[in-house]
């Protein structure tokens, strides 16, 4: 080879090398330390929601198992009572005259049976003028003169209400109207004017009045801002004394408004001393937002594209960092049926869109959030971990694609497995022509963890979700292999002394979880509750924290607090630390006793357990108030509080428990839900409370019967074939669970 054509050759290879190595260069880095938590955490306040409009209901069947996939907690319905095109409007649930209203309930009890089921709340809204208060059979007109129309509205909430304490069916939040605020659109501006105050006011009073225990709020305004504004609604609810257990608005991320709309909600309620009261986007999407959305409807809709799965995160990671916003539900679920509707993660079909996948791998993600390093803000996205599993979810805002570096430090077992899935043009995005489901496109088995690596390229407004787990058997996209039901949650409580800061508690019912954290400020009331009955006899409890926690002042503490109930009303508190407490604490109690505590115990709050009966007053009727609180402990710091059911040997006693409470139940299994009681106790006197509950904790059937040494209750066929917990409580205090089975 001459000098030249070595000259040539050489120089070939050089400029090769080049071009190859500038190629192969990643312009994107991302580090993840699960050594290290963040903030705030991944909590599972997403929940879905549909319009009124899905027909036929045929398509609620078809798709009800879908919302398994996506973790959901709630389903937002505006059910369109009184319009004629709504799913529940055939037949009217609410129907007949002024003088002789009558209600029917049958399809909206199967949706509401089918929620409960899956462990779904329901959050109905309850829209829009029922049938014998429309004006000339327009659903949004108010027919005010009739003279008793605030009587009748009541009336008609608290059936609402009243049907479903009766039936045993859970309603987990009933809402007063839908977008009131939209003049013409769901009610006339007249009516709104002059009138929705008082159509909250007897909405809300009905409700509580057919079930005061029910979860009621408002006003669902499609305008968010209207909500403080010269403080009309706020302003109305604390001169009526009326009941707003959440404040309710819809937000389309328009770019108009955010998010001084959501700061001027939270001093609205923070003036006002709203501090019990939960915020609620139960509307909340991108499309038609600037920043990349559209108003193209049809099958053309940005919406039914893999892009949107990018914007779906980034959508979410704006809501995330307020911490005082309590759910958001996503509009929406299933496409409504509705001319050219574009929303919805679901097809009319029933095709899973891009968008559902994204909430799949949301669901699928752990709470506990690590630290994550990304160089350049083309690339967003998050970790998290659990002991079984890492996680790290990332996509790509920029118009081209980018080579990316990933690195997983720290990962807390030293084998595992790999997985990555793909959101694209060519992976879980069925309407753009790929496959329709999260499929893994790279996997690796028994690899090592230490400073695992991997390198590839994600294209423009693509999402990659990457899992490495510990070979223990969990699975991928199965949220309820981590479900732990310990006993039933009537409601969840939440406080906020001051809004807009980072600090954030919040209690999972369906991990029977609690995740506190301080934020940024050294001295924060982070503390959540949950009411509950049907307990076990004792629960076992761990606190893991992070970081040191710090005594700022005398009322710093970490904790859990028991809340007794006794003939309604809450009689005496509980309280377990660790240390961290001071007798002089005053700092302010916002349910149970609303009092400091009764007895105050130390414990180790890596390991402890509850027996229930131990610290029971007289005469409780089972109901308690779990509250957890974590208070001025410095900045960072944050704790999960995991809860499980204990497991009582048979040599260890509690007071007022099982001991010397001897009960047989037979014939079990029951092939008419007929059962005799017979206890081996004769000198008992006073009432027995029989409460049966399905697997889930709701309660499908109760009875109050003499304590005699034998009787017979008979469910009339209420109860399906099936498996139920019998608690069996005597008003001393006394209680047994038996598990029994139904055949029909």
């Amino acid at each position: 080879m001459n000098t030249k054509r070595k000259l040539l050759f050489y120089s070939v290879i050089f400029f090769t090398i080049l071009f190859v190595g500038k190629n192969n260069s990643y312009s994107q880095t991302i580090t993840v330390d699960y050594a290290v938590k963040a903030d705030p955490p991944l909590l599972k306040k997403f929940a879905q929601y549909n319009a009124g409009c899905i027909n036929p209901y045929s398509n609620y069947t078809r798709d009800i198992d879908k919302l398994n996939e996506v973790d959901a907690h709630s389903f937002r319905i505006d059910l369109s009572i009184g319009k004629s095109d709504g799913t529940f409007s055939n037949p009217e649930v609410v129907q007949g005259t002024p003088a002789n209203i009558t209600y029917n309930f049958t399809l909206l009890d199967d949706l509401v049976t089918k929620l409960n089921d899956r462990n779904v709340l329901p959050l109905w809204s309850w829209c829009y003028i029922p049938v014998p208060l429309q004006d000339a059979g327009d659903w949004k007109n108010l027919k005010e003169s009739i003279a008793n129309w605030r009587d009748l509205y009541k009336e008609i909430h608290k059936q609402y209400a009243l049907h479903y304490k009766n039936a045993g069916l859970r309603i987990g939040f009933h809402e007063i109207y839908n977008e009131p605020d939209l003049f013409g659109v769901f009610l006339n501006q007249s009516d709104f004017n002059n009138y929705y105050f008082e159509m909250y006011k007897y909405g809300a009073l009905g409700i509580k009045e057919g079930d005061s225990e029910a979860v009621v709020g408002g006003p669902a305004y499609a305008i968010g801002e209207w909500i403080p504004g010269s403080g009309a609604f706020l302003d109305y609810v604390v001169t009526n004394t009326l009941p707003l257990d959440f404040c309710s608005f819809h937000s389309y991320m328009d770019g108009t408004s955010w998010p001084g709309e959501m700061d001027g909600i939270a001093d609205g309620l923070d003036s006002r001393g709203f501090k019990t009261a939960d915020i609620f986007i139960d509307e909340y999407s991108w499309l038609n937002g600037d920043n990349g959305g559209s108003t193209s409807v049809g099958a053309n809709s940005p919406f039914n594209f893999y892009a949107a799965a990018a914007r779906t995160f980034e959508t979410m990671n704006v809501i995330l960092n307020r911490t005082d916003v309590t759910m958001i539900h996503w509009a929406q679920f299933m496409e409504s049926t509705f001319g050219d509707d574009p929303y919805g993660m679901i097809r009319k079909d029933g095709h899973r869109k891009a968008a559902f996948n994204a909430f799949k791998i949301y669901a699928d993600m752990p709470v506990e959030r690590n630290s994550a390093t990304i160089t350049n803000g083309n690339i967003k996205g998050w970790a998290s971990s659990d002991t079984h599993k890492v996680c790290l979810v990332f996509w790509n805002n920029a118009t081209s694609t980018q080579s990316v570096s990933v690195k997983l430090n720290n990962i807390s077992f030293p084998t595992g497995n790999f997985r990555l899935y793909r959101i694209d043009s060519t992976n879980a995005s069925y309407f753009s022509g790929a496959h329709e489901n999260l499929e893994v496109e790279e996997s690796q088995t028994a690899i090592s963890t230490s400073e695992f690596t991997w390198s590839g390229n994600i294209p423009k407004k693509g999402v990659i979700y990457i899992v490495v787990d510990d070979n223990s058997g969990v699975t991928d996209f199965n949220p309820n292999q981590h479900n732990n039901f310990v006993a039933k949650d009537i409601r969840t409580y939440h406080y906020y002394p001051v809004r807009k800061k980072t600090y954030y508690a919040e209690f999972d019912r369906k991990r029977w979880i609690a995740y506190l954290g301080m934020g940024t400020d050294n001295s924060s009331h982070a503390q959540t509750g949950v009411v509950a009955e049907n307990l076990p006899d004792g629960i076992d409890v761990a606190f893991v924290n992070d970081g040191t926690m710090q005594t700022i002042d005398k009322n710093s503490l970490l904790g859990l607090r028991v809340d007794y109930r006794v003939e309604g009303a809450y009689t005496k508190g509980v309280l377990f630390h660790g240390g961290i407490y001071n007798p002089l604490r005053d700092a302010e109690m916002a349910w149970g006793t609303k009092l400091q505590a009764n007895e105050v115990h130390q414990v180790d709050l890596s390991s402890f357990s509850i027996l229930f009966a131990d610290y029971a007053p007289a005469s409780w009727d089972g109901r308690v108030i779990i509250s957890f609180i974590m208070q001025n402990t410095g900045a960072n710091r944050k704790a999960k509080v995991v809860v499980k059911k204990k497991q009582i040997p048979s040599n260890i006693s509690a007071k007022n428990t099982s001991q010397n409470f001897n009960i047989k139940v037979y014939p079990n299994p029951s092939n008419n839900g007929i059962f005799s009681i017979k206890s081996e106790n004769t000198n008992y006197k006073g009432n027995i409370l029989i409460s049966i509950s399905d697997l889930t904790g709701r309660e499908c059937y109760s009875e109050i019967i003499p304590a005699n040494s034998l009787c017979t209750i008979n469910t009339n066929g209420k109860l399906k074939s099936g498996a139920y917990l019998m608690t069996i409580k005597h008003e001393s205090g006394k209680r047994i669970v038996k598990k029994v089975f139904i055949t029909q």
